[in-house]
């Protein structure tokens, strides 16, 4: 962090978190709530020159621990292993001729953490001035848990559908890791309906 701070990224790096601050993705912790019970995550930046729209984001690391305390990973449960399914969802998708992939955007940051679990992903924020402390009211991208939540939000938007769209949900549910959508179609005729009718729905339900 004190390299970043002598660097020219500093003030990226502190106007993500001003953004995560409007969209209420990160809340201020109350000063009459700073001695409840909690857990700070340490964080650092990533930063990918390279990268056409997020040349800098935040990565929280949840599998740090001090000696002879579990880390919050450690604490968590989670879920399933997804990296088996990949095996599945790669098989169905060298079926068809053309392959569509895509992604939900910001995904992790669309599902709310309940507020009594806020308190342990706490953090400080980066300023030269006086130490903020900050939560998390997102999932974090980083903790364990995380990948299954997502994964599970997903299929349980996709099984409560409404009945017109059950036919595009049970594709859907068999395409996803995580949020990542790999699926395809029998022809190139296929691919703009494909994208307008079910692509489409999943971002909505988000």
């Amino acid at each position: 962090m004190n390299k970043l701070r002598n660097g020219k990224f500093f003030e990226d790096y502190k106007s993500v978190f001003r953004q995560w601050e409007d969209l209420n993705i990160i809340e201020r912790v109350p000063e009459v709530e700073l001695n409840n019970e909690c857990h700070y995550l340490p964080h650092r930046p990533v930063i990918k020159l390279d990268s056409a729209t997020t040349k800098i984001r935040p990565v929280f690391d949840a599998s740090a621990r001090e000696k002879g305390k579990p880390s919050l990973n450690e604490c968590l449960y989670k879920g399933v292993n997804l990296i088996e399914l990949t095996p599945d969802i790669l098989d169905r998708f060298r079926i068809y001729p053309v392959g569509i992939v895509a992604d939900i955007e910001k995904a992790f940051l669309m599902l709310s953490v309940a507020p009594k679990d806020r308190d342990y992903l706490r953090f400080f924020s980066p300023c030269n001035e006086k130490q903020l402390v900050y939560r998390h009211c997102r999932v974090v991208f980083g903790v364990s848990s995380s990948p299954y939540l997502l994964n599970a939000s997903i299929m349980h938007l996709l099984e409560n559908c409404n009945s017109e769209c059950k036919e595009v949900a049970q594709k859907l549910k068999s395409s996803f890791y995580v949020d990542n959508c790999v699926i395809g179609v029998f022809s190139a005729d296929e691919i703009e309906i494909f994208i307008e009718r079910r692509l489409n729905y999943v971002g909505r339900m988000f």
